[in-house]
């Protein structure tokens, strides 16, 4: 088991409900298998929506935000996930995680289209990671398995 790793989330539609709901119901199951992770905060523009979800989910109502800066700029906050879709402020919003050295994950199938090579470049500048393979062939787990299993091959576009 390896050392806590703390998230933040930024966007609690759909996908980023959903995924707050994977992470909490299965908490005890990812650390067994990975390593353990807390969710430190949650961030949406729709406080409602977000207190029902995370005090349904029998979270503290302390951890929801509407201002992205307070999971970004957090030093206890090791991965941002952002799952608000679309190009701006999602994009702005990345690289300045990425800039303060976090971690990314993104599930913007746009945003990585229209500007990937970009968010790339700062990720492997600042020596951190954006993992984006909830945003391919359905979250299918394609990219690991290209990245891993075929490191002898030069992979230059799928």
């Amino acid at each position: 088991m390896g050392k806590q790793v703390t998230v933040g989330i930024i966007g609690l539609g759909t996908v980023g409900g959903g995924t707050l709901k994977v992470l909490v119901h299965n908490k005890e199951l990812i650390a067994s298998r990975s390593t353990p992770i807390t969710v430190a905060k949650v961030c949406d523009l729709n406080r409602d929506r977000a207190e029902t979800l995370v005090k349904g989910l029998g979270l503290n109502a302390d951890i929801i935000t509407n201002n992205p800066d307070d999971i970004i700029m957090n030093p206890e906050i090791d991965i941002v996930v952002e799952l608000i879709g679309g190009i701006h402020p999602a994009k702005e919003l990345i690289l300045k995680a990425l800039e303060q050295g976090k971690s990314v994950v993104s599930a913007n199938k746009d945003l990585i289209a229209a500007h990937g090579a970009e968010i790339f470049a700062m990720a492997e500048k600042m020596g951190v990671d954006f993992m984006f393979e909830p945003a391919v062939a359905g979250a299918i787990p394609i990219i690991k398995a290209l990245k891993d299993s075929m490191a002898a091959n030069e992979i230059l576009q799928v």
